[in-house]
């Protein structure tokens, strides 16, 4: 009970610092998280299926539930469909991991293709966070191979890995990391392995579990970021006149683009729990609220876009989805963020 406790209020608070952090592992091929209701409209209430979706983790596995039909994104290739389907939450079962503790899921911190759940014991805690990833350099040695699935295994003070490679050319990772919360009593690496396990079996039988959870009411889940931006916006950013398409991450919720002078493009989702940057420069973009951010993520100029907000599913509060726009290069700051506005502007109309 304390621990659980102890855990709950955990997510809002060193959470709160990792929602915020410029994700680094989702660009293996390139190297390298409110506004007040007033401002984003009234918030919507959650529809059952929303409460559903993390709320009864530790009574019931997601999978193990009436069935429900799988969320479409037809706005999305029909790759990148296939990718955004896949459901990062019930792919850590929670509801199986009883006999290490009572698991608690988040679902709403950080990307889109990202869960974590927490699993609380006594006097200790420990959270697994599942990533999902395209084109990713595996971490780790070769621990199990069978039916094209590859298990990738490390370990370090504090952290235990498994990533699940599989696909066409070795494409996909799903990522599993667990950590302590609380004390040291759970062994990371039989937690990791448990989840692990069962990803293999999902991947093995083509029976990965998808989305049915109804999103927030016009949620950014169902976009493309590659398909915001204006060509006009991308050449000035890029200080380019023939700019060359993206490289498109995990279900297109990320993209990159590159440009003279060191230019270097990102549009990334983000979903952060109770956002309200005291370090950003607010203005208005076609009705949504942004922020320009200067050097909050140390390199080159950082804007966010609020696209939509609304209550977590699982009722710990306001989340906001974001647009995340990051320029870098050889200019000064201020141009770099004159420029990455100019994009925000351009992407945000078309939201």
């Amino acid at each position: 009970g304390e621990a659980a406790a102890r855990a709950a209020a955990r997510a809002d608070a060193p959470a709160e610092v990792k929602r915020d952090e410029k994700p680094q592992r989702a660009n293996a091929s390139a190297g390298p998280s409110p506004a007040s209701s007033a401002e984003a409209g009234p918030e919507p209430t959650p529809t059952p299926a929303a409460n559903d979706a993390g709320a009864n983790a530790g009574r019931a596995d997601a999978s193990e539930r009436a069935p429900a039909a799988p969320l479409r994104f037809p706005a999305k290739s029909a790759q990148a469909a296939r990718e955004a389907s896949w459901d990062p939450c019930k792919l850590l079962h929670p509801g199986a991991l009883g006999s290490f503790g009572t698991a608690s899921i988040d679902s709403d911190r950080g990307e889109f293709q990202k869960c974590h759940v927490t699993v609380a014991d006594g006097e200790s805690a420990a959270e697994v966070e599942l990533t999902m990833f395209t084109g990713e350099d595996p971490d780790g040695d070769v621990a199990d191979q069978h039916d094209g699935v590859t298990v990738y295994s490390a370990e370090s003070d504090g952290e235990c890995t498994r990533d699940v490679v599989f696909g066409p050319e070795d494409r996909y990772t799903f990522s599993f990391e667990a950590s302590h919360v609380e004390g040291s009593g759970t062994d990371l690496c039989d937690l990791v392995q448990s989840v692990a396990d069962r990803a293999v079996a999902d991947v093995a039988a083509d029976d990965i579990p998808v989305r049915t959870a109804e999103p927030l009411p016009g949620s950014a889940i169902g976009r493309s970021t590659c398909a915001l931006p204006s060509d006009g916006a991308l050449r000035t950013a890029l200080n380019l006149d023939d700019v060359v398409g993206p490289r498109r991450e995990f279900a297109e919720w990320d993209c990159m683009w590159d440009g003279d002078d060191g230019r270097d493009l990102r549009l990334l989702f983000q979903r952060d729990e109770g956002y309200d940057p005291d370090d950003g420069t607010r203005f208005s973009a076609s009705g949504h609220t942004a922020y320009e951010r200067g050097d909050h993520w140390e390199d080159g100029c950082l804007v966010d876009v609020v696209a939509q907000r609304g209550p977590s599913p699982e009722g710990d509060g306001p989340v906001s989805e974001l647009l995340r726009i990051h320029l870098t290069g050889e200019s000064d700051r201020d141009t770099l963020c004159d420029d990455a506005m100019e994009v925000a502007r351009s992407a945000a109309s078309s939201l």
